[in-house]
């Protein structure tokens, strides 16, 4: 087994004529301009040549990346097998199939599929969208676990037994891919940074590989409105020097470009540890992205647009959920224009709510973005462009709940989730005797057996 790094979640594994590249974001932004890759790819448009497989983990553009698929040319699409994950929406096999490539595999979840004579894949959908990919090449296997956010041993144990070999090759995420916590909030910076830290250890302590590849996080937050999150990330040389301090395993690092083989005598992780860490310097002369300011009259289409998109998809029970003040109107304070608005079903309106009563602050054009696609809140909580008053919530704690809510349930519309399939898979989970499916996993397509 050979591995290419490509960069951030992109490798190729080379063996028995199989050449599987993983979740290639080559070049440009992700997440509305809110995140960069920090190094160079050296993979180029004849190097797809060679490849035979494809898979893409989940529909987060760092992963799933349209310009680079799309930059793909077409008479090798032909010649590729795309892989993914059965998802109730299909958005991404869809794409994929439009494109034109050779086939396009929903895999079911945690089976081997053999893609030749010696090489073997399964994947197996997680919470919160995300998917993990077992290869067995040769007598060596790899477990990518991507962004995959299994927070305990049971957890991580459970994916070991799906897979069902010992796991030679180990690739986790290494640092935060979301909203830390205000500006100049160091405590919730460092906690965020410690939590994402300490579930790479436990991947790493409770796998036992060979080898460890820290992964999924070679980016750097590239807006002016979030680029203050660069300096709490976890940087690769700490994790490096956790890893071989705590445990036994070894720690690779690969930059774009590097190969290597398990048992080589050539380590490559130190020179690519100082590459890493001349890009991460040179972040501080980069020009970050800026902000488009938007007028009211805009945010007022957009918001417009995005309530109907909302009924239009939940119907009346949205509307009850208004009117029996769960969904109630979320203030939101326009950092630009130093003024609240209220966003609800009705659309949106100028409000005299101060700064500290609102649920959220940000920009118009970071609010702008959330309105105009169903996953732009989503995308919001990712690019970590807005920062949380004293009296408001968006993230997963206690009231008011009021702009998070609608996060959510456009997020649903994204995933083809209606309401009434929400409420019956609430009271499905309250079943006795029925085992109990995490809410966070209501987007797969067994999450909603028995029938709603």
């Amino acid at each position: 087994m050979r591995i290419e790094w490509v960069n951030h979640a992109s490798f190729v594994l080379d063996h028995g004529g199989v050449r599987l590249i993983s979740d290639p974001w080559l070049f440009g932004s992700a997440f509305a301009d809110s995140w960069d890759l920090l190094s160079p790819t050296r993979f180029q448009p004849e190097d797809w040549a060679s490849i035979t497989h494809l898979w893409l983990s989940h529909e987060h553009p760092d992963h799933f990346s349209p310009p680079s698929l799309k930059s793909i040319p077409e008479e090798y699409r032909r010649r590729i097998v795309v892989m993914t994950q059965r998802t109730r929406d299909r958005r991404v096999a869809s794409f994929c199939r439009g494109l034109g490539f050779a086939q396009v595999i929903e895999m079911p979840s945690a089976e081997w599929i053999q893609l030749g004579p010696d090489v073997a894949v399964m994947c197996q959908p997680v919470k919160l969208d995300d998917s993990w990919l077992a290869i067995r090449a040769g007598d060596t296997t790899l477990l990518n676990l991507n962004d995959c956010l299994l927070g305990t041993e049971e957890e991580v144990r459970g994916a070991m037994a799906q897979v069902g070999h010992p796991i030679d090759v180990l690739l986790t995420q290494f640092s935060f891919a979301a909203w830390i916590g205000n500006q100049g909030d160091r405590d919730a910076h460092e906690t965020s940074a410690r939590i994402s830290r300490a579930r790479f250890m436990l991947h790493t302590r409770t796998v036992q590989p060979r080898w460890v590849v820290p992964f999924a996080s070679y980016v750097w937050f590239s807006h002016e409105e979030n680029a203050h999150m660069n300096d709490a990330v976890n940087r690769v040389t700490d994790i490096v020097d956790e890893v071989r301090r705590t445990t036994a395993v070894t720690p690779l690092v690969l930059y774009p470009g590097d190969t290597w083989t398990p048992g080589q005598l050539e380590d490559p992780t130190p020179r690519a540890l100082a590459a890493y860490t001349a890009d991460s310097a040179a972040c501080a002369t980069r020009t970050p992205h800026g902000a488009r300011p938007q007028t009211i009259e805009e945010l007022q289409i957009v918001a417009a647009g995005y309530s109907r998109q909302l009924l239009r998809f939940h119907g009346p029970l949205l509307r009850l959920l208004s009117a029996l003040g769960v969904l109630r109107p979320a203030p939101v304070w326009l950092r630009d224009h130093g003024k609240a608005v209220m966003f609800s079903l009705g659309g949106l309106s100028v409000s005299t709510v101060g700064y500290a009563e609102c649920d959220i602050a940000l920009t118009s054009d970071a609010f702008a973005y959330a309105l105009q696609h169903m996953w732009g809140g989503m995308t919001l909580i990712i690019s970590g462009r807005f920062e949380v008053p004293s009296g408001g919530n968006v993230d997963t704690g206690g009231p008011p709940q009021r702009f998070k809510r609608y996060i959510q349930f456009a997020d649903d519309v994204n995933h083809g989730w209606p309401l009434r399939n929400e409420i019956m898979f609430r009271i499905r989970n309250r079943l006795p005797g029925i085992e109990r499916i995490p809410w966070a996993v209501r987007h797969t397509p067994d999450a909603d057996r028995p029938p709603v």
